[in-house]
């Protein structure tokens, strides 16, 4: 849900590089919620 709304909010910008630490904020915040879920 974050994920998608950090999206449109990279959207609204220039995608290049900004794009690309979007991703990977997703990705590490994915594995963050993971491990404190468990």
């Amino acid at each position: 849900m974050l994920c998608r709304e950090h999206e449109q909010e990279v959207n609204n910008q220039p995608r290049k590089t900004k794009w690309n630490k979007a991703k990977n904020h997703c990705q590490n915040f994915s594995q963050w919620f993971e491990t404190c879920a468990l």
